[in-house]
């Protein structure tokens, strides 16, 4: 009986008793096992609660055979949990147990075997999972195990149940920036998008989109990076696919900058965004492009008539405005100030305040030669001091970018006036050389019947010399110092420039006394008689009106020498803003001043750093005309020094080759 299992069949019967009754179907067999083996068989897993992708899980079975007989051809299984991986080497076991890995199984299965447990034996057994990496649609789904045990004296019995919660953390970081960051109108502009997956789960399904930024067209084939897609614009797809942990892509798409741009831009932001198999509106940083441009105002003026005219008549000025910059100008409003001996008659939808007109622009002034026109009318008053001047009208809009026009001089018929009265140096030296310029016109010509030789009628210019700044009410000829004698049929209805270095009569060309002179010219008529002391006897042109001055010189022997400018560096730049520029030279003072000029054309700079032999300052060179430009320093005293043709301005950038960095005069070379 030692390997028999006894058992003991007993019959009962269960139910009402009565003659129906039916003993076999109401008898139930009770099997009474005298002795059974027993399995004591617990899980556990560590840790216990949540996981999250990549970590590990040991599990440890405990058996028991808690009965009084022998467990023979004993075998116990556990199944790989789902969503997990078992690491392989990782299992142990007790002594006389057999190993084996299933890969064969869908999951794996682990299995240890023994012949014969003795009885009220067992041991424990250990192994490890590592939680997949790729199970970003699972978050929040169970890990569940347990194991079984059998053999052949009993019935398969399973362990606890152990589970635990997995957790996961999806996350991919999406950086985004325009290449360069700083553009104009017209540039192109490289958007770079780099993502990584730094979260805990390999990501699936990772679909990147853009759009492409508003003001910027996209450059067409120019996407690039897996899963590129073009083909639904604006928006722009990568269909990347997987992502697992800390990996990094990149992707990149490249657009040109709108030309012009709508006015008041200075930034364009746009921003990318991604989804994966589980999670949606993933979004980069925002990019920014900050943007240089700006609109570049211009305005002139007309005057129609623009000579001749008369007390009584009407002149119509017109005022023309243009935008070469490449960006939109809007709020435009245009000024301009009534002109002296002037009575407005016509506005043309300007308003008036005091003796300002200003026009407001009904539309933005497009880029790129968007222009515009307004105008108005006038009745020429009686006038005294040579014509119509106007000098102050301008442009401006919104945002603060203005311009002014050259001044118009509109002349009024017989008469003439003298201007733009200028020295070469106002401060020198004594017995030092200095040229004086002025400007000579006349209008009309006089009453023939009023000259006594009607073919040699002309004026007299002459410079004057006083040691007060007022001069009397006529100047006396006795302190003329310089003269000239024009004639006037070479000069009606014109001007001639007339400088000390080239008169016809005395020599204003040095002071021999240190002190303060005060500098006059007059333009006198001449009848033809001859007689410079006599002019034209026509009271409607007043001679007391045709001085200009003072010009201030001052003659001293405490004076710095004049600057000299040897080289620039750069000499050859681009016609933009932000042009820093380096002046070398001699004799650069405190308080100096530097400008670049082509004809009537000047551009002042602003210091950054003066010292006596360099100066560097900064040039706004936007929309300016290329070709050479002369560089000036002037010095607080009038000294002034000039490098001719020093600086090349170019309309297209270039890189400038080793060689042109600094210009030198061929003297220097």
């Amino acid at each position: 009986m030692q390997n028999e299992r006894p058992v003991i069949t007993n019959t009962v019967q269960i139910g009402y008793p009565g003659p129906d009754a039916d003993p076999g179907n109401n008898q139930m067999q009770i099997l009474n096992d005298l002795e059974v083996v027993r399995f004591d068989f617990t899980k556990l897993n560590t840790p216990q609660g949540l996981v999250v992708p990549g970590q590990e899980i040991q599990y440890t079975l405990n058996i028991s055979n808690t009965s009084n007989l022998p467990a023979r051809n004993v075998i116990v299984e556990d199944a790989v949990p789902t969503n997990t991986t078992y690491i392989v080497g990782s299992e142990t076991h007790p002594a006389g147990f057999t190993f084996q890995y299933d890969t064969n199984r869908t999951p794996p299965v682990l299995r240890w075997m023994i012949g014969e447990i003795p009885p009220h034996s067992g041991g424990t057994f250990t192994f490890k999972v590592q939680v997949n990496t790729d199970v970003e649609a699972f978050s929040g789904d169970d890990i569940f195990n347990s194991a079984v045990i059998s053999s052949t004296d009993s019935l398969p019995k399973f362990s606890n149940a152990v589970f635990n919660t997995i957790t996961t953390t999806v996350q991919l970081d999406i950086r985004k920036e325009a290449l360069p960051a700083v553009a104009k109108a017209g540039d192109e502009v490289v958007y770079r998008i780099v993502y990584t997956n730094t979260g805990n789960v390999d990501l699936t399904e990772v679909v990147l989109t853009d759009t492409v930024p508003a003001l910027t067209t996209y450059v067409t084939g120019s996407i690039s990076g897996p899963g590129a897609d073009d083909t639904n614009l604006p928006e722009l797809r990568w269909n990347i696919g997987s992502v697992p942990i800390g990996q990094s892509g990149e992707v990149s798409f490249r657009v040109r900058v709108d030309r012009p741009l709508p006015a008041g831009t200075t930034v364009i932001t746009n921003t990318a965004q991604a989804r994966t198999l589980s999670t949606k509106d993933l979004m980069s940083n925002e990019s920014v492009l900050t943007l240089t441009s700006r609109p570049v105002l211009h305005i002139s003026k007309r005057a129609q008539p623009s000579s001749g005219v008369q007390p009584g008549d009407v002149i119509t000025f017109t005022l023309a405005f243009t935008n070469t910059g490449d960006m939109d100008a809007t709020g435009i409003v245009v000024t301009d100030r009534l002109p002296l001996n002037t009575t407005l008659l016509q506005p043309y939808g300007a308003v008036l305040v005091g003796d300002v007109l200003s026009w407001t622009w009904p539309t933005d002034l497009a880029g790129l030669g968007g222009s515009g026109v307004v105008s108005y009318t006038v009745h020429v008053d009686d006038v005294s001091g040579g014509g119509i001047a106007n000098t102050s009208y301008s442009i401006k809009d919104a945002h603060g970018h203005t311009a002014s026009g050259a001044p118009v001089f509109v002349p009024v018929a017989g008469d003439f006036w003298a201007s733009n009265l200028v020295a070469s140096r106002t401060v020198l030296r004594t017995n030092e050389t200095v040229v004086i310029h002025f400007d000579a016109h006349m209008t009309g010509m006089p009453r023939v019947d009023q000259l006594p030789d009607p073919t040699t009628w002309g004026i007299w210019a002459d410079l004057y010399v006083f040691p007060q700044p007022t001069p009397p009410d006529r100047m006396a000829l006795s302190n003329v110092d310089t003269y000239w004698y024009v004639n006037g049929a070479s000069l009606q209805n014109g001007s001639v420039k007339l400088s000390s270095d080239t008169t016809t009569g005395g020599s204003l060309t040095s002071f021999t006394t240190s002190g303060t002179y005060y500098i006059y010219a007059q333009v006198n008529t001449d009848d033809g008689d001859g007689d410079p002391s006599d002019g034209w006897p026509l009271p409607e042109w007043p001679e007391t009106n045709n001085i200009v001055g003072p010009l201030v010189i001052t003659v001293t022997d405490a004076i710095a020498p004049s600057p000299e400018v040897i080289s620039v560096s750069p000499a050859r730049v681009p016609a933009q803003d932000g042009q820093s520029i380096t002046i070398s030279g001699n004799n650069f003072a405190d308080g100096a001043t530097v400008w670049v000029q082509k004809g009537v054309s000047r551009i002042d700079g602003v210091i950054s750093s003066l010292t006596g032999s360099q100066i560097t300052a900064t040039f706004d060179l936007q929309g300016q005309l290329g070709g050479a430009w002369d560089v000036y320093v002037r010095n607080p005293d009038g000294g002034t020094g000039v490098l001719p043709g020093g600086l090349l301005i170019e309309t297209n950038a270039v890189v400038c080759p080793p060689d042109c960095n600094v210009y030198l005069p061929a003297i220097f070379r």
